[in-house]
């Protein structure tokens, strides 16, 4: 094992480690703080991207708590230009007073297109309405424009759970969760959630009328898992969501081989039948290699226990098959060097496919506390799962993120070791 150093992001506690490091020291962040204005603020959902050059992008929201129970909640991106060793000082980018969306799953999100342009969309509650909003930076990251709403005043609900995706020539396709189209009465109750997706050709200034991809199905979607997005080489998009047929909530998928303009009728991708009686909270994701094929990860319960599966198909016929499903998550997790066996579940999973090819997937493994574990597939099946943080075990890690340049793989994820949530980075395989 290679020894390597510990570096924390200004303002925001990143630490860069080997994911193959143990129990390092940490750098407390509050020597990195930079101003007043960022003290007391919480660091939470990052999310990650990489440019053409291998510039690592990684934006977050930081909520700051006021009087009462009042909160300011903004937006902000750091660069880092020498593979992850250190980041450049955070910028707000959202251009709203303190108004950005924040909880679970409801973080912002990044994507670079082929020309290094930088697109972050967000929630926002600005006006005292929910809207996603787009911001773009056309000079790597130093300066954003003004936001662009993507649904012009239509969402109708609250939880603003969304993903993005970017094609390499810079059609932005946005989805999301919404009861647009279901009378005013019913907004409050669950069976009117559908999944909505809407597309911009001119970067972001404006953005088309929302398609519903699921208004052909009977059965409302579940109704606080947020939805996932891909767009291949070839510009082919995709839409994973969780359904809620009769409670099992299994994983449906969409796709549009005409850059948006049509979509298929959903189909089940996910075969777990796992029948759960509320919203498990736990997204799907999606990732496409360069070679035709579309890749899934997902948590569900089907034996009992939370677990990640893992999936993939041509994205030609996107013909998944039950007998390919994979479980990746394992049933006993063991901590660092304790004997003590602990019974851990997996869920909110990511994944990055690397120029070679290469799966790699991470995600959560709750026992005693929330740990961020990851494997890599291989012609032999998932290696064997490896943890990522280097705390003891004791405190609570969240959503990691993961992207990829060339042949690494990077991750970002919450944690609240100082009893206020952080981000952290790490390089997976340095």
């Amino acid at each position: 094992m290679r020894k390597i150093s510990m570096l924390c992001l200004l303002i925001t506690g990143f630490v860069s480690m080997s994911v193959y490091a143990a129990n390092l020291p940490v750098v407390p962040p509050e020597m990195f703080n930079e101003g007043a204005s960022f003290h007391g603020v919480q660091i939470l959902q990052p999310a990650i991207a990489t440019d053409s050059t291998g510039n690592i992008y990684v934006v977050w929201a930081g909520v700051k708590k006021l009087m009462g129970k009042r909160r300011q909640t903004h937006i902000y991106l750091s660069k880092s230009v020498d593979d992850g060793q250190t980041f450049q000082p955070p910028i707000q980018v959202n251009d709203s007073d303190g108004t950005a969306a924040v909880g679970w799953q409801l973080g912002p999100q990044i994507a670079v297109d082929a020309n290094d342009r930088v697109y972050v969309s967000y929630g926002d509650f600005r006006g005292h309405r929910p809207e996603i909003y787009l911001t773009t930076s056309t000079d790597g990251g130093n300066t954003f424009s003004p936001s662009t709403p993507v649904t012009n005043g239509k969402l109708k609900i609250h939880e603003i759970l969304h993903a993005m995706g970017v094609s390499r020539d810079g059609k932005i396709y946005i989805s999301w969760l919404d009861k647009s189209d279901v009378p005013e009465s019913d907004h409050h109750a669950h069976h009117a959630t559908h999944v909505f997706v809407a597309r911009s050709i001119d970067s972001g200034k404006h953005f088309d009328a929302p398609i519903n991809l699921t208004a052909v199905q009977k059965n409302p979607v579940c109704e606080c898992c947020r939805v996932s997005l891909v767009v291949d080489e070839a510009g082919n998009v995709f839409v994973a969501y969780r359904n809620n047929r009769n409670n099992i909530r299994d994983i449906y998928l969409s796709a549009s081989r005409d850059e948006g303009e049509n979509w298929s009728e959903p189909i089940r991708v996910g075969f777990g039948k796992w029948q759960v009686f509320r919203c498990p909270a736990d997204a799907p994701v999606l990732a496409a290699d360069r070679n035709g094929r579309i890749h899934l990860a997902w948590m569900d319960a089907r034996k009992g226990t939370n677990h990640v599966y893992y999936n993939s198909a041509s994205t030609g016929d996107l013909a998944f098959r039950p007998e390919t499903e994979r479980r990746v998550s394992r049933d006993t997790i063991r901590f660092g060097n304790s004997s003590k066996a602990k019974y851990g579940e997996g869920g909110h999973p990511a994944v990055a496919i690397d120029q070679t090819g290469r799966v790699t997937l991470a995600w959560e493994v709750s026992a005693n506390a929330t740990d961020i574990h990851t494997a890599v597939l291989s012609a032999d099946g998932f290696s064997s799962e490896k943890r990522v943080n280097d705390d003891d075990g004791a405190f609570h890690q969240a959503y990691p993120v993961l992207a990829s340049y060339e042949d690494k793989v990077y991750a970002v994820w919450a944690d609240d070791r100082f009893k206020q949530h952080r981000a952290y980075f790490a390089v997976l395989n340095p």
